[in-house]
Order: structure tokens, then C-alpha cells, then sequence
């Protein structure tokens, strides 16, 4: 106003343009002169206005200066007293906080920077407050109170919006043990290396990737920071640089969230760097004993790391305490499943079951996932029937139906064995001939397949020769249990005499590997067989192995091998002479389907348990194997005595060795 009144005590007017302001000669009426008026101006009268405006403009300019400072003078005094009111009302929130956490100083000092930055960008506030009618102030207060580790995010935080400036107060709950009531216990089922230790995600903004401290992410261990974390050791080993950098964090207790990406790129990148967390966790991996040697024997940081091993069984033992749980165990899947009630009988029935898993009548299965899947077929069962409760009817029904569903390759077998195609005897008695047994395992499905064995003896010197041996079709077990029936023979006849036999022995009809020595005392009674004359019963199938001294030891498989051949003697119809001989040792795995027992109860099918060679023989030939007097001879019309005597004929038959062969021929 002053530069104003002095410019029109000189004449002249202040104009204001967009290039500033400038001074406009006046006329005599007060207006501005136009330019033909100011060009028709003698030439003396331009010239004092030129001057005179010279002089103006320098008055403003100096005019600007001082307004110019007068203005900051000003934006400092206002911005004073906004950041004073700003102060006096959020400093007693910020107070009450900070006593609330005063014993965590990272949150005090994380509050101090948020009054500071809050009263710095008043002017934020101020602008959004006009532009939103007073919103900004609840924003702001939210931007405070979530300092306190709650309200303002929660399970990880959110994505900042872009020009979202309250974001910058918001805090990234990483891990919310709220609803914790102890140490957190966390099981992870994908243990990629991101889902055990965390990223930092990005957005696409105007062409480029972004982030902020609200994309970053916690990960498994983060959760079980504190706690346990469960992990599968195979899925972990599947992601090497996950278990890599697990062994990192435990060696060095603290997680580090880094993406991938950034760990192998040459070049660095401009991203966030989240401080270390120090973690305090236990790791516990679950797997087998297979993956466990594994590591044991490849990771030298495994057993490290790893200190404490725990091998838990597949089984328990079968006592009242451990039947009630198992009663248990079905009442709850029941509630959780909306299962129809289960009978005693049909947990008597599931109890019978377990045992025929674990192979062991003193013992009871833990393959909870297995039993689940069958209570859950019998209910259907049963709602099939219209019943109101599962009985054990329906259990072993549904056992039934599972054993058809997966059963296709054991009823293609006995299909082939009726017709005939596959030659198995049920009947009769042959010299040198006998049915073993064997399991096969598919999958979840076992089941036995009988086997004929054959034996042949001759003149030779010495030599006995497993046929599906030289054709390299057998296994390291099986050929062990081979060579221990040598061992008998040279013990049992070998010590007065030499054997001058050549023997062979073969499985049948076998087109694949044979391994184990379940069949090693099979194939010892069909050689003695072949030695004495005398026949075998072919109605009776023999499983269990043998060893040096004549004791038939236990095997496996022994409750499957009997039902395999049980069914294919039903089904060429029961004659009451049939029956499965196993090792006595193995009469406490038997856990036999009811058709079996019913059969064997009725008299119609029948199970021998032996402990020696010489019981298995007389079992299968009807007569007495011979207990050797004095002199060690047997008595006659035993078998030992039938073979001594077909030895010592080949001895007299069989010409001695030359002098360039000598006794290594024998």
C-alpha cells in the first residue's frame, strides 16, 4: 500500500501481470494511458516517465526483498504455533504410551519419532483436514495408537495406498500371539524357504516395483519364534536352499528376511533390509529312519544341530489301558465326523484289526489315518443297512471291500491257479515237490501267493545249484538262506560220509525276483524228499526259514501267506487235509480273517507250528524223522535213515576223485 501511494504521487499506477509487478504511467482523469496516448507524449515528457518508472521499479524491487522476508518471518511464526498446538495435543496420547511400554524401549523411541515426524508435517494434516472435513485428525490419532503394537494393522500389516502419507505410521504386526495361551506351537506343510523365513513383497507402481515396511511378511519360524516348529524332513531336504539357510539361523539364532532374488543377483538391488530377528525356537523334523541315516551320514551340521533323536514305534502294546484309548479314539472320531455310534463289537472288531497291522497278537497299530478311513467305510456301511449303530458286521465289511477294491492282481493269481495255468497241487502227495509261500505288498494291500518249489538229486560231487540263483534272480537274503542248507546237510549227513549228489532246486513258474529266506526250510523238505523217496503232502504249504542245526526260526508275513493259500484251497473246495505250517515262533502273529478261523475251527483247514526240521517232516511225509541211537545211526523207516541210505548208494555209485582232481571236486 506504502509503494502504491508513492507511485501515484509520481504519476503512476501499480500493474500486476504474471511476469510481477511493473509501473503504468497515469493520465491527468486518473486512467492508465494507453500506448497512442503515451506515443503522441513530446519526446522530453517519455523521457521524465521513463525515468521516473526506472525509479519506480527499483522501489519494488526492493519492496519484494522485504516482503519476501516479511513472508517467511510469517510462515515461520504460523508454523510455530501450529507445531505448538500439535504438540500440547498429542503429546499427553504420546506420554500415556510411552508409559504403558516404558519397559520396551524400541517402542518408546519409536513413539519420540512419530511426534516428531507428526509435528514436522503439520502442514499435512492441516491440507487434509480441509480436503476431508476433518478426517485427517481420527487418521492421525489411528497413526498413534497403532504404535502400540494393535489397532493400526494386524497379521502382517496391509499395503500402504500410494500417497497414502499415514501409512508411514502404521505398524507391521509380523506376529500376533494374541490368542497365544503358551509357547506357539506352529506346523508347517510347505516349507519353502519363503514360507519358513519371510519376504519382502512389491507392488506395481507407474511402471516400477515398489515396497514398504508393511510388505514384509513373517514366516514359520517368525510364528514359532519362542515355540516349536514342526517340519517334515523330506519336504524341507526338497528345498535345499531352505534347509540351507535353516542351518544358518540356527547356527547363528537369528532370522534375516532377504528375498531369493536378491541373495544370487549380481547386481545389488535397492530394497528394504529388515534388521535380524534374534529367534529362540525348536525345531523338530519328522521322517523316517531311512531319512535319518541320510543325514546323519551326508550333513555334517546335522547331528550338530540336531542332538536330540526320538524313534517312536508302530505299535502298542495290546493292554486293557491301551484298548480303552483306542475306544477313545473311535468315540472321538465319531464327534468329529458325525459318525453313527460303534458297538462294542465293532470296536472289538477294530482292536482286531490293529493287531492284524502290527502282525502281533500283543500288540496294536498306530496307523491312526489307516483306521480312521475304516471307521468312517463302516459307517456307510451301516448306513446302507439303515442302522443306528455301527456293529462288527460292518467293519469287516468294509475291511472286505477294501481288500476287493485294491485285490485286483491277487484275484487275477488265483484265477490263473484254478485254471490251472499257474500249477499249484492242493491235493495228493508228490516226491520232491512242495508249496511255499510268499508275500506281496502293494501298497496298503498284502497278500500271500503259494509257490511251487521242486528239488532233484544226482550223482555229482558235492554241488548243489539254486536254479533262480544262477539266473540271477534271486537276493543277497535268499541266497544266504541257500547256502545255509548246505550247511545242514554237511552237518546232518556229511560227517561219515561224503555227499557224492549233485541237487537243484528252483521256484516254479517264478518270473521275478525272489528274495528273503522265509522259504529256505521249504526248499531243505523238498530235498530231503527228493534224497529219501518219500512223498509230501500237497495239501499242506510251508513257510519259515532254517537254520544250520535244523531249527525252523520265524518269519514275516506268516497271518497273509496262510489266507493266500486258505483261499485257493476254498476255492477248489476244503477237503479237511489242508492246512498252512508255519514256525512256532510266529503262532503270536496270527491275527487270521474269520473265514480262516471258521474253517479252522470246523476241522476243515488246518495250522501246524513247528520248531524243527524234523516236526515239519514228519507233519508233511506222515512218518518219523528218526532220532539218531548211539552210534549215530537212525532207525528204520525214517526219513534220516532213507537218505543215508540213498547217500551212502550214491557214495558207492559215484567213482572216487583222480589224483589231479582230488577232494575239491567233492
Amino acid at each position: 500500500q506504502a509503494l502504491e501511494a508513492q507511485a501515484r504521487q509520481r504519476g503512476f499506477a501499480l500493474a500486476m501481470s504474471p511476469a510481477g509487478m511493473s509501473p503504468a504511467p497515469l493520465h491527468p482523469e486518473g486512467r492508465p494511458l494507453s500506448q497512442e496516448e503515451l506515443a503522441r507524449l513530446p519526446e522530453s515528457s517519455r523521457g521524465e516517465l521513463e525515468r521516473i518508472a526506472g525509479e519506480l521499479q527499483r522501489e519494488i524491487a526492493h519492496a519484494m526483498v522485504a516482503f519476501r522476508n516479511l513472508n517467511r518471518e510469517a510462515q515461520e511464526l504460523t508454523g510455530e504455533v501450529d507445531s505448538g498446538v500439535v504438540r500440547r495435543t498429542i503429546q499427553p496420547i504420546v506420554d500415556e504410551l510411552q508409559a504403558r511400554f516404558a519397559d520396551y524401549p524400541e517402542v518408546v523411541e519409536f513413539l519420540d519419532q512419530v511426534e516428531a515426524d507428526m509435528v514436522a508435517h503439520t502442514e499435512v494434516f492441516k491440507s487434509a483436514e480441509a480436503g476431508a472435513g476433518g478426517n485427517a485428525a481420527s487418521a492421525g490419532g489411528n497413526a498413534v495408537s497403532g504404535g502400540s503394537g494393535g489397532g493400526a494393522s494386524g497379521g502382517g500389516g496391509g499395503n500402504a495406498g500410494e500417497g497414502d502419507f499415514f501409512a508411514r505410521y502404521r505398524i507391521n504386526d509380523l506376529v500376533d500371539n494374541t490368542y497365544c495361551n503358551g509357547a506357539p506351537v506352529v506346523f508347517e506343510s510347505s516349507p519353502s524357504y519363503y514360507n519358513l523365513f519371510g519376504r519382502i513383497d512389491y507392488r506395481a507402481r507407474l511402471g516400477a516395483l515398489t515396497t514398504d515396511h508393511l510388505m514384509v511378511r513373517a514366516g514359520a519360524l517368525h510364528q514359532a519364534n519362542g515355540g516349536y516348529l514342526v517340519l517334515e524332513a523330506r519336504d524341507v531336504l526338497a528345498n535345499p536352499l531352505a534347509w540351507e539357510t535353516l542351518k544358518r539361523v540356527l547356527r547363528s539364532e537369528e532370522i534375516r528376511i532377504e528375498n531369493i532374488g536378491e541373495q544370487q543377483s549380481p547386481q545389488p538391488a535397492s530394497s528394504l533390509r529388515p534388521q535380524p530377528i534374534p529367534v529362540d525356537a525348536k525345531v523338530v523334523l519328522v521322517g523316517g529312519p531311512e531319512t535319518l541315516r541320510l543325514l546323519q551320514a551326508a550333513d555334517a551340521d546335522f547331528p550338530r544341530l540336531f542332538k536330540v533323536i526320538a524313534d517312536f514305534d508302530t505299535a502298542l502294546e495290546r493292554t486293557p489301558e491301551n484298548i480303552a484309548k483306542y475306544a477313545a479314539f473311535v468315540a472321538a472320531r465319531v464327534g468329529d465326523n458325525r459318525l453313527r455310534p460303534f458297538d462294542k463289537t465293532a470296536v472289538a472288531a477294530l482292536v482286531e484289526y490293529a493287531s492284524r497291522l502290527a502282525e502281533d497278537q500283543h500288540k496294536l497299530a498306530t496307523q491312526f489315518l489307516r483306521l480312521s478311513d475304516v471307521l468312517t467305510e463302516a459307517d456307510y456301511w451301516a448306513g446302507q443297512d439303515g442302522a443306528g449303530a455301527v456293529t462288527a458286521e460292518h467293519l469287516i465289511r468294509a475291511l472286505r471291500e477294501g481288500r476287493r477294491r485294491a485285490g485286483l492282481a491277487q484275484d487275477r493269481l488265483l484265477e490263473a491257479m484254478q485254471r490251472g495255468a499257474l500249477r499249484i497241487a492242493t491235493d495228493g502227495w508228490a516226491v520232491g515237490q512242495i508249496n511255499g509261500l510268499a508275500v506281496y505288498r502293494l501298497g496298503d494291500h498284502s497278500y500271500g501267493r503259494p509257490h511251487r518249489i521242486t528239488a532233484r538229486a544226482a550223482l555229482g560231487r558235492g554241488r548243489m545249484v539254486n536254479i533262480d540263483r544262477e539266473s540271477q534272480l534271486t537276493g543277497r537274503l535268499h541266497d544266504k538262506g541257500f547256502l545255509i542248507l548246505n550247511g545242514y546237510l554237511q552237518g546232518q549227513y556229511g560227517r561219515s560220509r561224503r555227499l557224492a549228489l549233485a541237487a537243484s532246486i528252483t521256484f516254479e513258474q517264478s518270473y521275478g525276483a525272489v528274495d528273503g529266506d522265509s522259504a529256505s526250510s521249504t526248499e531243505l523238505y523238498a530235498l530231503l524228499s527228493e534224497l529219501s523217496g518219500v512223498p509230501i503232502n500237497q495239501g499242506i504249504a510251508v513257510t519259515g526259514s532254517v537254520n544250520q542245526a535244523g531249527e525252523v526260526q520265524a518269519i514275516g508275513g506268516a497271518t497273509y501267506k496262510i489266507e493266500g493259500f486258505f483261499d485257493l484251497c476254498q476255492a477248489r473246495g476244503l477237503t479237511g487235509r489242508q492246512g498252512v505250517m508255519i514256525p512256532r515262533d510266529n503262532l503270536v502273529n496270527l491275527a487270521l480273517a474269520r473265514r480262516v478261523v471258521d474253517a479252522a475251527a470246523a476241522g476243515q483247514f488246518h495250522i501246524y507250528a513247528v520248531s524243527t526240521i524234523d516236526e515239519g517232516l514228519e507233519v508233511l511225509t506222515g512218518l518219523p524223522a528218526g532220532q539218531p541211537d548211539a552210534d549215530g545211526s537212525y532207525p528204520a523207516n525214517t526219513i534220516h535213515h532213507r537218505v543215508e541210505q540213498r547217500l551212502d548208494e550214491m557214495n558207492r555209485r559215484m567213482p572216487p576223485p583222480d589224483a589231479a582232481e582230488g577232494d575239491a571236486g567233492w
